[in-house]
């Protein structure tokens, strides 16, 4: 007998704290395969999250200048677009430092110092319970105080990477997050 998934996901979903004061915690999903994204999405939705999905991540980047209500960022470190969920995330921990920092990947995985302080990386393929856990872990590790990164410093964090994207000749992934084969996961 198969079992859906909204039910499998009925026991997980209340180990995870899907709700804020009421409203729903928004978690914004990078992922480079649609596919990927939108099963990671349901899983999400049906653990009571707020899903808002970006193609790449200079999507990603603008929607955090814009969404001040985005609690994690879920990112694969293979991305379409100019940068790597390694490299967004890198980004992004400096002005949201209080958007908890999701990394997957199914082709490597990277070693300490590869990701921001208190970024948490699973590896693909996961279940359904290994995505919520690590929402879980991350939204239990902000600070209940923590304020919305202010709209200044969203436009500067942009325009930095604007002016570095521009001024950066494409450059190789870290070492650590290479294939077996030398190409780059992300």
């Amino acid at each position: 007998m198969s079992v859906s998934l909204p039910t499998r996901l009925a026991g997980v979903a209340r180990l995870s704290k899907p709700h804020d004061g009421g409203t729903p915690i928004a978690v914004l999903l990078t992922k480079d395969e649609p596919l990927v994204r939108m099963v990671a999405a349901d899983v999400l939705l049906e653990a009571g999250y707020r899903v808002i999905e970006a193609d790449d991540a200079d999507e990603a980047l603008t929607l955090l200048g814009v969404r001040p209500d985005v609690r994690v960022l879920d990112t694969d470190v293979r991305m379409p677009g100019t940068m790597s969920g390694i490299d967004l995330a890198f980004i992004v921990a400096k002005p949201w430092p209080d958007v908890g920092l999701l990394v997957a990947s199914g082709h490597a995985e990277p070693q300490p110092g590869d990701l921001p302080a208190g970024a948490v990386f699973i590896p693909k393929p996961y279940y359904p319970s290994q995505l919520l856990d690590a929402v879980a872990s991350l939204l239990a590790s902000q600070t209940p105080e923590a304020d919305a990164i202010s709209v200044e410093d969203a436009v500067i964090a942009l325009a930095d990477h604007a002016a570095t994207e521009a001024l950066t000749p494409a450059s190789e992934p870290p070492e650590a997050v290479r294939e077996k084969d030398g190409e780059a996961e992300g």
